[in-house]
């Protein structure tokens, strides 16, 4: 039977070996001459070709030198491959007799005798250089008049060259020089459309090679440039259109998954050598080159070759004038990884690019992602560029895709957040509450379909089994003044979801179930190690101000213990004074009086932080309250702006900023004395971006008409750019707001809603991203 490891194994050391002898001159040229006959009589059997070559059968390979029969690009096409025939590689050595030989021939051209052709002196005199023998094959790839069937031999060439080791890095010229040319070339390839299937072979083809290009033993000496370009012609050949065969498209996704994977191998060199970079690159994928590899038919629906002026406008057509320029020498490293993974993070997100909002393309940036991040973990951490790309774009797409998505795609997407929560543990922990509350939990309430909220109970159960899960969130969100109780939530979730209100036990109470157990199996494997719980009193005489109170979090053992249980202890008080305020303010603020939290008499300071920092307060109750006309919750209110920082913060952010924890009252009047309070205190931290606090005053009131303008639904004629800026002419000290500021305003308030936060989970506007970032 055959043994297919030991085989894969055996071909790894044949190539090694390979690698360890170095390039091999005899060996690439009988590969590469062998290799072009095969395109010369593929070319030979085309009727283009045919009819010239009946003139001298023997020619027709270029035997014995080329004759005037052939004109044309056919011509350049034909006499590159003749030059092939019996040329040696050009090595050091030999480029040393070329440069004298090639000085005696300048001399005797200058005394009246016949110079001869470049490409024939060198392949009789000095040889050819690697890539001069590559060049016929890449000139017939780029070229529009050849047919797919010889784009695909010369594809087919290139690709067995590349794999049979015959190109080494240590090749003459640089493997950085050759690769670029070889991804240069195969991207932008362009032949003659004829039917679908056949098309599609040459697809097939383009992609192999790309693949190639960045898996064989010289495919890290390509260039973050070229490195990008690969990646988008594999993923353009299957998404260009959107009619292309499912077979098709699905090569362009395993030569990506390839790509993704091979890059990955090589990810701890890469951030080493990045470490140590201190130039940064410029990305290209964002940013993409107009290179289609498509066939090239015309508007009338025959091949490009009927038309040589729509070709000639086409990439790569002129094939004397092509130049290979090579952007960078450096092989591709951190920013061409960093694109890779911005392209696979924009499929994932439904509102990227009017690409991710497809199941099928969610699906597929939700493996590419995890192909880069799987045993990859470390690295991430160990760079600042690549971890900013986890707990920030990464994160923000999965709590997105969950919006509307079908159970496979909701699978996936909760399989990676539980990777990146066992990966990435202490560095995502606020990234835990946004996962938990506004992806996981509310997929978990009986109110959407069973196999939805069977995905979301078993990711949830997989959290559970981690024997961190419970301790982090208790000590991180219920252990918190400023934090929702997520383990109070989580737990209090699995026990509604494991009882059976019709006595008949399902899935989805087993499941809940044994989440419960799981939580409960974590914190009796601690109980051995744990010691005898202390007595311990918190009740005080005194006024204590809890939001100073050492979180323990910087501490171990009894030390922290204590702290976690008086924080735990104050949160719980604070949240029986909050239901207390919601129900009167009044009745709130005595209550918080009474348990020593609040002074006697009551001072602005204090109860503005409390306004600010309680848990559980209604924000419709605390817009009111800080709208109210009396002196002492003016004084309040004044109090409550001066715990934000506007400084160096543009107007709608601080706006954004100042209105997340109330809500505006309806009443005209309490909304101008709140602007007013919040206009004052911008002003004051900025005094050069605002004339006066009035103007500050009048441009935030038209922010707030302009947010209900654009996102009312019963306001059919929405305000204009143009609009909001004449509404504003005039009204900064009498002078107009510069443009940009007025621009900058509108574009943030039209794509990013101004909302509040509410109790329950929420949409994850960018605003509220930002904030928690």
């Amino acid at each position: 039977r055959l043994d297919v490891a030991a085989h894969a194994r055996t071909h790894e050391r044949t190539k090694d070996a390979m690698r360890r002898r170095g390039f091999d001159a005899e060996r690439f040229a009988a590969v590469v001459t062998s290799e072009a006959r095969a395109v010369v009589a593929t070319m030979r059997s085309n009727a283009r070709w045919s009819a010239r070559a009946s003139n001298s059968a023997l020619n027709g390979y270029g035997l014995y030198g080329t004759t005037d029969v052939y004109d044309g690009v056919e011509d350049g096409l034909l006499d590159a491959f003749a030059n092939l025939r019996g040329a040696h590689v050009r090595t050091e050595a030999t480029a040393e007799t070329t440069k004298a030989g090639s000085s005696d021939g300048s001399r005797a051209s200058g005394s009246g005798q016949v110079k001869p052709s470049s490409s024939s002196s060198l392949a009789h005199n000095g040889g050819l250089s690697p890539l001069e023998f590559l060049e016929p094959f890449l000139d017939v790839i780029r070229s529009v008049e050849t047919s797919g069937l010889i784009t695909a031999q010369a594809l087919s060439a290139i690709l067995k060259i590349l794999k049979s080791g015959a190109v080494t890095p240590d090749v003459p010229g640089g493997a950085v020089t050759i690769m670029h040319a070889i991804a240069d070339a195969v991207t932008l390839c362009r032949f003659e459309a004829t039917s679908v299937e056949d098309d599609d072979a040459v697809l097939s083809q383009i992609l192999f090679v790309l693949v190639e290009c960045v898996k064989c033993s010289c495919g890290a000496a390509l260039s973050d440039d070229d490195l990008c370009d690969v990646f988008q012609a594999c993923y353009r050949i299957g998404h260009q259109s959107g009619k292309e065969t499912p077979l098709l498209r699905e090569s362009s996704k395993q030569s990506l998954s390839d790509i993704v994977h091979h890059v990955g191998e090589r990810l701890y060199e890469i951030v080493e050598r990045a470490s140590n970079d201190v130039q940064a690159k410029s990305p290209r994928l964002t940013s993409p080159r107009r290179s289609v590899v498509i066939p090239a038919p015309t508007n009338d629906g025959e091949s490009a070759a009927s038309s040589p002026g729509a070709a000639a406008a086409g990439p790569g057509t002129d094939i004397d004038a092509h130049e290979h320029t090579v952007s960078s020498k450096e092989p591709y490293g951190l920013p061409a990884f960093v694109e890779m993974f911005r392209f696979a993070t924009s499929l994932i997100a439904p509102d990227t690019h009017g690409r991710g909002s497809e199941d099928a393309n969610s699906l597929f940036g939700l493996r590419l992602v995890s192909t880069m991040i799987d045993s990859n973990a470390e690295a991430f951490k160990s760079n600042r560029a690549l971890l900013r790309l986890v707990v920030d774009d990464l994160s923000r797409a999965l709590c997105g895709v969950v919006v509307s998505c079908s159970p496979h795609v909701l699978a996936a997407t909760t399989t990676l957040i539980t990777t990146l929560y066992f990966d990435f543990r202490s560095e995502m922990k606020l990234h835990l509450e946004v996962f938990v509350r506004m992806v996981i939990l509310p997929l978990c309430s009986t109110d959407v379909e069973e196999e939805s909220q069977r995905v979301a109970l078993e990711s949830l159960v997989d959290l559970c089994r981690h024997e961190h899960f419970a301790t982090d969130l208790y000590m991180y969100y219920d252990c918190d003044l400023t934090k929702p109780n997520v383990f109070e939530e989580v737990t209090s979730v699995l026990a509604q979801t494991s009882y059976p209100v019709d006595a008949t036990i399902s899935p989805v109470h087993l499941l809940s179930l044994e989440g419960l157990l799981c939580i409960v199996q974590s914190v009796s494997n601690r109980s051995p190690a744990a010691t005898a719980k202390p007595s311990l009193s918190f009740e005080h005489d005194d006024v204590i101000d809890p939001w100073t109170l050492p979180n323990g979090l910087n501490t171990v053992g009894g030390p922290r213990f204590d702290a976690l249980a008086r924080t735990k202890y104050f949160k719980h008080r604070l949240l029986s004074a909050a239901e207390h305020f919601n129900r009167s303010y009044k009745k709130g603020l005595a209550f918080m009086q009474e348990i020593k939290l609040l002074p006697d008499p009551l001072e602005p300071a204090a109860v503005a932080k409390f306004l600010k920092l309680a848990p559980g307060l209604d924000k419709d109750v605390v817009g009111d309250y800080l709208g109210e006309p009396a002196a002492f919750i003016i004084s309040v209110l004044d109090e409550y702006t001066k715990l934000f920082d506007f400084r160096d913060v543009t107007l709608d952010r601080a706006l954004r900023s100042f209105l997340s924890g109330f809500k505006l009252p309806g009443e005209a009047q309490k909304i101008s004395r709140i602007l007013e309070c919040f206009a004052a205190r911008y002003y004051e931290s900025n005094p050069d971006s605002v004339a006066d606090a009035d103007s500050a005053y009048v441009l935030s009131y038209s922010i707030i008409m302009l947010n209900t303008d654009q996102h009312n639904a019963q306001v059919k004629n929405k305000m204009t750019l143009e609009q909001f800026i004449r509404n504003n002419r005039g009204t900064n000290g009498g002078q107009d707001w510069p443009a940009e500021v007025l621009v900058g305003i509108f574009d943030s308030i039209v794509t990013d809603e101004i909302k509040l936060d509410e109790v329950s989970a929420a949409s994850l506007t960018p605003s509220r991203w930002a904030d928690m970032l």
